[in-house]
């Protein structure tokens, strides 16, 4: 993603103080209201009520929200998450903004934002505390080491959007969710003449990176944040995506040439295995190989005991939709992909 000029940020920092101050949605309000607003760290008391904030979104099932909070607590609980992080804003009594980031392997931070609630929404005083402690968040991330943030939301959900991006963060793309439930009994997928797959291990490692790397070339996903991370860092934020297995990491090796990469990460808590990367040489397209993975990725799904296989695709890659589809894997959801990284900064 190419760095904005400096008259462009000038110009969007003017955009960005001009919606601030005067939203088409928002009213205005006194000196009495602003300093009703705080931003702070939720009391642990408080939690609940931040996490259903966080974790609300537009035209969800307000049964299901329980559900969410008990998952979303019991991953906290195993070590995953670092609650007392939970950051809020609140306005005279209640809490009516909350946002949380976790840093992950490779440089990358995904970050939860709320919108604003109702009975807050037309508040410009919440507004525009919301949008400070956004960017007192990506701060402190990006002091701590993280690179990329990135944020995902329902397409739908224009008032978060609109949150986000008056923050600082940009559009990116959007994300295809697909997925297929796994064949019963499992099937043997075959591979192309002449060639083998190989699994993970040390031995292979730079082979991997290879081959992820030249995958890289001219590929239609989401290929704005490639000069942000080295190939370590991305194949650590491909080991962090579910329960790495290194024999679920596969070289599609024709001869003595790698021609396509494959990993795929268990994810036991939904019962699924994700395929989390899939990339062929650029010398190598459209030879029916992509179909070749596919397959072997359902295979792999099936000999493990996931229920289904999963994946996300960028929604500018038809070539790579048209495949899914025609290997029987169907959308399941979109998210709008948003992000800010250390050069806006």
């Amino acid at each position: 993603m190419p760095r904005p000029s400096r008259n462009s940020r000038i110009l969007d920092s003017r955009r960005t103080r001009s919606a601030e101050k005067a939203g088409p949605r928002y009213r205005s309000v006194g000196s009495d209201e602003i300093y009703q607003t705080r931003i702070r760290l939720a009391r642990p008391d408080e939690v609940d009520r931040a996490l259903m904030l966080l974790l609300a979104e537009k035209n969800s099932a307000s049964q299901n929200m329980a559900e969410h909070l008990t998952a979303f607590k019991a991953t906290a609980a195993e070590g995953a998450y670092d609650l007392s992080r939970l950051q809020i804003v609140q306005y005279g009594n209640e809490l009516v903004h909350a946002a949380f980031y976790v840093a992950q392997p490779g440089g990358t931070a995904m970050v939860l934002t709320s919108a604003i609630a109702p009975q807050a929404a037309d508040n410009n005083a919440v507004w525009r505390s919301a949008l400070g402690s956004l960017r007192m968040l990506a701060d402190r991330a990006f002091a701590e080491g993280s690179r990329i943030l990135q944020i995902m939301i329902d397409p739908a959900d224009s008032l978060r959007h609109q949150l986000t991006l008056n923050s600082g963060f940009e559009d990116l793309t959007e994300l295809i969710y697909m997925a297929c439930l796994t064949a019963a009994p499992p099937t043997v997928a075959s591979v192309p003449k002449d060639s083998r797959w190989q699994s993970y291990d040390q031995e292979h490692r730079d082979l991997f990176a290879h081959t992820v790397l030249r995958s890289y070339i001219n590929s239609l996903d989401c290929n704005e944040l490639e000069s942000f991370r080295s190939i370590d860092d991305i194949l650590e934020g491909h080991k962090a995506a579910g329960k790495f297995d290194p024999s679920l990491w596969r070289l599609l090796i024709k001869g003595d040439t790698p021609v396509g990469v494959l990993l795929l990460s268990p994810i036991p808590c939904h019962a699924t295995l994700e395929l989390t990367y899939m990339g062929v040489d650029p010398e190598f397209r459209g030879m029916g190989l992509g179909d070749c993975m596919v397959k072997e990725a359902q295979a792999a799904a099936a000999r493990t005991g996931a229920e289904s296989l999963s994946l996300a695709v960028d929604h500018r890659n038809s070539p790579a939709m048209k495949l899914y589809k025609n290997c029987g894997l169907i959308e399941i959801l979109r998210r709008k992909v948003i992000v800010r990284t250390a050069s806006d900064v």
